[in-house]
């Protein structure tokens, strides 16, 4: 069952790759070229759907993956809405580093997926779990970057 989930989850990251595509082709139509807009926006409908079919398939073979996947999707929207208008300075994810955590004052450790420092020393963080979290400069040593 768990091939079966990642299969269809590898799907869901093919077409979104390709709805992204398909935005892009859409933003740079000229305005005249209706027609060709029509169907850049039927072909995003349909691969949303494709989309939404593929979620509901993890839904039913893993419930508790679906949960884990929404529960991250509502971390990243957070995350993104979070960091609207703010400078960083420096941004550390899974992506591109080995090794995602920050220390803090108190002597904890917080595993994450991501985190930003923005330019008043303050720090965004989507942690392991999906939870979003922001901590001041004065929380998290220098060294503990």
């Amino acid at each position: 069952m768990r091939e079966k989930v990642t299969e269809v989850m590898q799907r869901i990251a093919f077409l979104e790759k390709d709805l992204d595509l398909q935005k892009h082709i859409l933003r740079a139509l000229p305005a005249d070229e209706e027609a060709q807009g029509r169907e850049v926006l039927s072909a995003i409908a349909e691969i949303k759907g494709k989309i939404d079919a593929c979620r509901q398939e993890i839904k039913a073979l893993d419930p508790e993956e679906y949960d884990r996947m929404i529960r991250f999707e509502g971390a990243a929207a957070a995350f993104k809405k979070a960091a609207e208008g703010r400078e960083f300075v420096s941004v550390i994810d899974l992506n591109t580093h080995v090794e995602c955590r920050i220390e803090t004052v108190d002597g904890s450790s917080i595993d994450c997926l991501v985190k930003a420092r923005d330019s008043t020393g303050e720090w965004l963080i989507m942690t392991v779990d999906g939870e979003v979290m922001t901590l001041g400069a004065d929380q998290v040593p220098e060294e503990g970057v």
